[in-house]
C-alpha cells in the first residue's frame, strides 16, 4: 500500500462520484444538472450541502450540523457579503480592477485599501473612520517591486533589488542594513547582517542546500536521497543525525549522533500508528474513518480516547484515568465550555465571544473574567476576580500602558524605538524608568535600572553572549564570562573571576557533568534521557540513583494513569480535571487556576494569596503583576523584557528591589533603590539552590521563575518542575487535542537531535542551553539550531523559530497565531513569545544565553 493513490470513481460527465482512501474510507459527491456539487458525504456519513444561483455562484453552504452560511454577489459575480450561522456578516466592496476597496468584519469595522494607477496597494487603513484607525503605506519601483513600507508610527523599511528582482538589501527604520548576494542560479549565496557578519550557503547540482557556513566559519552540512529527502545533517561539531524513509517517503527511522534509533510506523493512509523510542518502548495510535486520532496507547498499555462532533470539533476526551471531559461549541465552532468528568464534582469552564471571535467572558473556578476591546480587537480591559487590568496601545499595536484597578497596583508605561523594540519601561507608581539599548542587529546590549545598576552584554560574531557585566557607577557587582562549543553549547562560565563552572555533554547535547569550583555533578543517562544516576560532591545535593518504568516514570514515585505524580519523597499531590496541581499533602497547600491554566490563588495555613496575572507583558509570558491578600495588594511586579522589580508591603513600608540576572536569565542578586546588593543566589544547572545570602522575601529565582518553597517545586505555568530530579511533576500534554490548543503534532525538525519527546524530562536534560517557561516546550539558543532553512543570524533564526522551522518543539499556545501575525497582537490577554518577537519586542530569550 506504500505510495497508494486514492481510488476515485466518475460519472459519464467526468465528475468525481467517490474517492476512497487506502484504508477503505469513502467520500461521495452528488451534482446538479449544471455540474455543481450539491452534497459531499464523508466517510462518517456526515453530509454538507451547497446551493447556487443562476450564474453558478455558491449561495449557501449547510454543514453536517445544519448550520447555514450564505453568500451574496454583485453583478460582476464578486463575493460581497458572507452571512454566518450566528447571523453576523462580512462585506467587501471592489474597485474597477476587482481589487477589494473596503472589507467590513463581523463587528462592523472597516479595513480600507487604496491603490495607485497601476493597481498596486499603496495603503491599508485598519478600523477606518474610528479613533483606533491606523494606516500602513507602501511605495513601489517601476517594476512593481515594493520599495518601502511605512508602519503606523511612520517608521519606514526600505528594500533594494537587483536587475532580476532579487532583494539585495533591507534597511530598517534606523538605517541598519541587511544585504544579500546570489549565485548564478539565483539562490541566496550570502547574507550579511547589520553587524557585518556573513553567512554563506552552498548548494548541490539540484539546488539543495548542502553547506551553511556561519560567521565564525563553522559549518553544517546535509545529504539527500534521490527524492530530495534529507538523509543526514552534520553539525558544527561533526555530529550526525540520520533519517530513513519508507517507499512512500514517510519518515520511518531517526538515528541520532549516539547511534540511538527511534522508529515510526504508519497505516495505509499515512497516519502515524506507532512510535518506538530508543529504549524500544512503543506508543501506538488509532484513527477514525476521517483519519482523526481516536486513541493513544502508552507503552504500559494506558489509553486515552477522543470523539468528535459532526463537523470535526473534539467532543470528548477520555483520559488515561478513564475520566471524560466534554467540550461544547457555538455555531462558529468556537469553544463554549469544558465540562469535567462527573467524578470531579466541578463546574464547567465556560466562554463567550464577541462578534469577531475575541473572548468576551470566561467563567472558571476562580470566578468570572470579562474582556473588552477597541476597534482593532486589542484588549482594553480584563476584569478578573483579582482585579482589573486596563491597557492602552501604540498605533502599531504595541502595549503602551497597563494599569491595575487595585490600590497600590501596577501602573506601567512602555515605549519602543523606530525598529519597534522595547526602549523604556516606566513604573508610574515610582516615577522611574528602565531603559534598553541594542546593537545594529538587534541583540540586547544593555538595560539600565532606575537605581543605576546596568546589565551590559557582549556578543561574538554568532550572536552568542560571551560576557555579561552587572555594574553600578562603574563598579562591577557581578560578571559572567562564557565560552561556547562550535555548535553553541555553553562550556564554561567564569563568575566574577571567583567561581568557575564547566559543562560537558554527550553527542546529542545532553548534560553529562557540571563542575562548580571544586565540586561536581556527574549524570548517567539512558538512551531516551532518563537520569539513571547523579553523582554529587555538593553537600545539599546527594548522590541519587533512579530507575524508570516503560512510561519513563520514576519507580520510586507513585503516579496515576495520566502520569501525574501522586506521591514522592513522603509528599502527596492532587489534581484537577486538566491535570493541574491543586492539592499538596492533603490540602496543606491548595491552588486555583483560571480557565487558561494560570495559577490565580494559593492557600497555605489559612492565608490565601491571589495573583493578578498580566498576559501582555513584554516577556511574552503570563506573569504575576500583583499578589493580593485579604483584598489588598501586598506585592507588585514591574515587567519589561524581564522582571524588572518587585515592590512589597513589609512592616507598613513599600521597599522596592531590582532583579539582577546572569546570562542564563536566572536571578542572581537583588539590589535596593540605591543600587546596593541585598541578596544573592547561586544554583546548579537544574535550578537547585546551592548558596544564597540576604533575607528579602523573593520567590523568583532559577530562570526567573516562581519557586514554591513549601512544595519544593517551580511553577512553569502548564506544569510544575522539580529541580532535584530534573523532571516535571506531570506528563507533558503535547498530544492533548483539547480545544484552544493546537492539534499538538510534535514538531521534530530534522535539525533536532531528539527524535522523540520525553514526557517528564526538563529541557531533555540540557538545562544549560535550554529553558522551558511554559512547561510545554523548551526554548534553545536560536543560532545553535539554525542549521537548516538558511538561518543567517540569531535574529533570523528567531524569526524562523516563530515560523516553526526550528527546535523539536510543541506549539500549544491558547491563542490565534495567525491573528497575532497579521495584527501583531492577539489583543485577547495573551501574547506569546513568538508574537513578541514579531512585534519587535525583546523577549527574555532574545538575549538569554
Amino acid at each position: 500500500m506504500e505510495g497508494y493513490t486514492p481510488l476515485s470513481s466518475y460519472n459519464a460527465f467526468g465528475q468525481k462520484l467517490s474517492e476512497t482512501d487506502a484504508r477503505g474510507n469513502t467520500t461521495t459527491y452528488t451534482y446538479d444538472d449544471l455540474g455543481h456539487v450539491l452534497t459531499t458525504t464523508n466517510a462518517d456519513s456526515k453530509v454538507t450541502t451547497y446551493e447556487y444561483d443562476a450564474n453558478g455562484n455558491k449561495t449557501a453552504e449547510v454543514d453536517a450540523l445544519s448550520r447555514r452560511t450564505t453568500f451574496e454577489y454583485d453583478a460582476k459575480n464578486r463575493l460581497t457579503k458572507t452571512t454566518y450561522p450566528d447571523l453576523t456578516y462580512t462585506e467587501t466592496t471592489y474597485d474597477f480592477r476587482d481589487k477589494p476597496l473596503t472589507v467590513r468584519d463581523q463587528g462592523g469595522r472597516i479595513t480600507k485599501n487604496v491603490y495607485d494607477k497601476a493597481g498596486q496597494l499603496t495603503s491599508v487603513t485598519y478600523a477606518f473612520g474610528t479613533a483606533d484607525a491606523g494606516t500602513v503605506s507602501y511605495t513601489y519601483d517601476d517594476a512593481g517591486r515594493k520599495l518601502t513600507e511605512t508602519d503606523e508610527r511612520n517608521h519606514t523599511t526600505t528594500s533594494a533589488y537587483d536587475a532580476a528582482g532579487r532583494v539585495l538589501s533591507v534597511t530598517n527604520a534606523l538605517g541598519k542594513v541587511t544585504s544579500y548576494t546570489y549565485d548564478a542560479a539565483g539562490r541566496k549565496k550570502t547574507q550579511t547582517d547589520a553587524n557585518n557578519h556573513v553567512t554563506t550557503y552552498d548548494y548541490d547540482g539540484r539546488g539543495r542546500l548542502v553547506t551553511t557556513t556561519y560567521p565564525d566559519t563553522k559549518t553544517v552540512t546535509h545529504t539527500y536521497d534521490g527524492l530530495g529527502a534529507r538523509l543526514t545533517t552534520t553539525d558544527q561539531e561533526n555530529r550526525t543525525t540520520t533519517w530513513a524513509y519508507d517507499k512512500a517517503s514517510r519518515l520511518k527511522q531517526v538515528t541520532d549522533a549516539l547511534s540511538q534509533v527511534t522508529t515510526y510506523g504508519y497505516d495505509a493512509a499515512g497516519n502515524k500508528i506507532s512510535q518506538t523510542d530508543a529504549n524500544s518502548h512503543t506508543t501506538t495510535y488509532e484513527y477514525d474513518k476521517l483519519n482523526r486520532r481516536t486513541k493513544r496507547t502508552l507503552p504500559l498499555g494506558q489509553s486515552e480516547t477522543f470523539t468528535y462532533d459532526a463537523v470535526g470539533n473534539l467532543a470528548t476526551r477520555k483520559d488515561f484515568n478513564g475520566k471524560t471531559t466534554t467540550f461544547g461549541y457555538d455555531s462558529l465552532n468556537r469553544l463554549l465550555s469544558k465540562t469535567p468528568d462527573a467524578s470531579f464534582a466541578a463546574s464547567p469552564i465556560t466562554f463567550t465571544h464577541t462578534a469577531t471571535g475575541k473572548r468576551q467572558s470566561m467563567v472558571d473556578p476562580s470566578g468570572t473574567t470579562n474582556y473588552t476591546y477597541d476597534n482593532r480587537d486589542r484588549l482594553l480591559t480584563k476584569a478578573t476576580p483579582q482585579g482589573t487590568l486596563t491597557y492602552t496601545w501604540h498605533p502599531n499595536s504595541q502595549v503602551a500602558s497597563v494599569i491595575s484597578s487595585n490600590t497600590n497596583g501596577v501602573n506601567v508605561g512602555y515605549e519602543y524605538d523606530a525598529a519597534n523594540r522595547l526602549q523604556t519601561v516606566t513604573d508610574n507608581r515610582l516615577s522611574n524608568a528602565t531603559s534598553y539599548a541594542y546593537d545594529d542587529s538587534g541583540n540586547l546590549l544593555s538595560f539600565t535600572y532606575p537605581n543605576g545598576v546596568v546589565h551590559t552584554f557582549t556578543f561574538d560574531m554568532t550572536d552568542r553572549p560571551t560576557n555579561l557585566a552587572v555594574t553600578k557607577g562603574g563598579v562591577t557587582q557581578a560578571s559572567y564570562a562564557q565560552t561556547f562549543s562550535d555548535a553553541g553549547r555553553k562550556l564554561t562560565v567564569n563568575e566574577d573571576g571567583t567561581r568557575l563552572v564547566n559543562y560537558a555533554y554527550d553527542n546529542i547535547y545532553r548534560l553529562l557533568s557540571e563542575t562548580i569550583g571544586a565540586d561536581s555533578l556527574v549524570y548517567t543517562l539512558d538512551p531516551v534521557g532518563n537520569r539513571l544516576n547523579r553523582a554529587s560532591t555538593i553537600p545539599n545535593l546527594p548522590t541519587v540513583g533512579s530507575t524508570y518504568d516503560n512510561n519513563d516514570r520514576l519507580t520510586s514515585d507513585t503516579y496515576d494513569a495520566n502520569g501525574n505524580t501522586l506521591a514522592s519523597s513522603g509528599n502527596s499531590y492532587g489534581y484537577d480535571f486538566e491535570d493541574r496541581l491543586t492539592r499538596f499533602n492533603g490540602g496543606a497547600v491548595t491552588m486555583v487556576y483560571d480557565g487558561d491554566g494560570n495559577r490565580v490563588a494559593r492557600t497555605e495555613g489559612g492565608v490565601t494569596t491571589r495573583y493578578l496575572v498580566d498576559e501582555l507583558t513584554p516577556t511574552g509570558y503570563a506573569q504575576v503583576a500583583e499578589e493580593v491578600q485579604a483584598g489588598a495588594v501586598v506585592r507588585r511586579y514591574t515587567h519589561g523584557a524581564q522582571r524588572v522589580s518587585q515592590t512589597q508591603l513589609i512592616s507598613g513600608a513599600w521597599p522596592s528591589h531590582y532583579f539582577g540576572y546572569d546570562a542564563g536569565f536566572s536571578v542572581r542578586q537583588l539590589s535596593d533603590v540605591a543600587g546596593a546588593v541585598t541578596d544573592t543566589y547561586a544554583y546548579d544547572a537544574f535550578g537547585n539552590t546551592i548558596a544564597s545570602t540576604g533575607s528579602t522575601p523573593n520567590v523568583y529565582l532559577y530562570r526567573a521563575e516562581q519557586y514554591d518553597a513549601a512544595l519544593g517545586l517551580y511553577y512553569l505555568r502548564a506544569r510544575w518542575y522539580k529541580p532535584q530530579s530534573g523532571m516535571f511533576l506531570t506528563a507533558d500534554k503535547y498530544e492533548d487535542q483539547s480545544p484552544g490548543t493546537c492539534d499538538c503534532v510534535y514538531r521534530s525538525a530534522p535539525e533536532s537531535h531528539f527524535a522523540a519527546p520525553h514526557l517528564f524530562s526538563y529541557t531533555s536534560h540540557d538545562p544549560v542551553n535550554r529553558m522551558d517557561p511554559t512547561g510545554q516546550k523548551f526554548l534553545e539558543r536560536a543560532l545553535a539550531l539554525s542549521v537548516l532553512e538558511g538561518a543567517e543570524s540569531a535574529s533570523t533564526a528567531r524569526q524562523l523559530y516563530v515560523a516553526g522551522k526550528y527546535v523539536a518543539i510543541i506549539l500549544c499556545r491558547q491563542i490565534s497565531i495567525l491573528n497575532a501575525i497579521v495584527k501583531k497582537t492577539t489583543g485577547e490577554g495573551f501574547v506569546s513569545p513568538d508574537v513578541a518577537l514579531l512585534c519587535g519586542a525583546v523577549s527574555i530569550w532574545g538575549w538569554w544565553g
